[in-house]
């Protein structure tokens, strides 16, 4: 059993130490504070100090901690690969300025670099838009469809037609013709009457102008009979007639029957006849002027003369 040192030990330690000599402590002081240290004396006794663990195991748990992270990275990097392989065959704008992006479901989104284009996508540019999409460069208010993982663009629409303009370099392709009308059979016994012929085109008759009246006088002297009229001015002159008849019958036009052309003058410009007549036997006489196919064009009243 060990020996434990008594108070008037420790003091006379601390003496041959030379430490300073002290007021004398309070013995209640004392025997407790000597009971305590005597109880964590025993209690050390008692309770082993701890051990830390050995080396061995901390290696371990390192080993342990190192081979989690690796298969924690392993397992990102699939997910990773396996991301990059899905989305290596889709197409994604690399620069976009002024661009819009019609997706298969109608929504439209603003187009950006990076941005991946899926099949059935419209790519369009703005007036000053400018779109790169794989090997295709969209200028301003282009249009390109994705259609099987490929960029094909659109002519813009022609300003005078509203249709789609050619190809550069290329004629536009000429329209379809139209379909032929369908051919129906009908059934049997059925007769089909052949269609009407078309209806003839008639052209309406030539508007002929209004039938003028012509001035006259006469005079007569000794046998001779001189008759003056006015001038036509109207259109379709071809000639004056002189027409006569035996009083009471007056001649007429087309001439008919008693009707005689005394004479046929040309010349638009000559207004006057003189004619020898019959003595004392009184003659008719009118002018008339008629056009190039003998229409009548004027006429003068009637005038009698008689022969001395």
């Amino acid at each position: 059993m060990k020996h434990e040192p008594t108070t008037t030990e420790v003091v006379d330690l601390l003496d041959a130490a030379g430490a300073p000599r002290t007021s004398r402590l309070d013995p209640d002081f004392v025997d407790g504070l000597e009971t305590r240290l005597r109880a964590v004396h025993a209690l050390r006794d008692v309770v082993p100090a701890p051990v830390s663990p050995p080396m061995l195991g901390s290696r371990r748990r390192a080993l342990v901690v190192v081979a989690a992270a690796a298969t924690l990275a392993l397992l990102v990097s699939v997910v990773l690969v396996m991301g990059e392989t899905r989305d290596a065959g889709a197409l994604r704008i690399t620069r976009a300025v002024d661009t819009t992006v019609e997706l298969p479901d109608g929504r439209v989104v603003a187009g950006r670099a990076g941005l991946r284009i899926p099949d059935g996508a419209t790519v369009r540019t703005g007036p000053g838009g400018r779109a790169v999409l794989g090997d295709v460069v969209l200028g301003p208010n282009d249009e390109a469809v994705v259609r099987g993982g490929t960029v094909v663009t659109v002519p813009p629409l022609s300003e005078s037609t509203g249709s789609k303009s050619p190809p550069p370099g290329g004629a536009a392709a000429p329209a379809p013709p139209p379909p032929a009308p369908k051919s129906v059979t009908p059934p049997p016994g059925v007769v089909v009457p052949p269609p009407a012929p078309p209806s003839p085109v008639t052209q309406p008759p030539p508007v002929e102008p209004p039938v003028v009246s012509l001035t006259v006088s006469g005079t007569v002297s000794g046998s001779q009979g001189t008759l003056t009229w006015s001038r036509y001015d109207g259109p379709d002159f071809s000639a004056y007639l002189v027409l006569g008849a035996y009083a009471p019958t007056e001649p007429v036009y087309p001439p008919t029957g008693a009707t005689v052309v005394a004479v046929r003058i040309s010349d638009r410009n000559r207004l006057t006849y003189t004619s020898p007549l019959p003595p004392g036997r009184p003659v008719a006489v009118r002018v008339v002027a008629v056009g190039a196919n003998g229409h009548l064009r004027a006429i003068s009243p009637v005038v009698t003369a008689t022969g001395h």
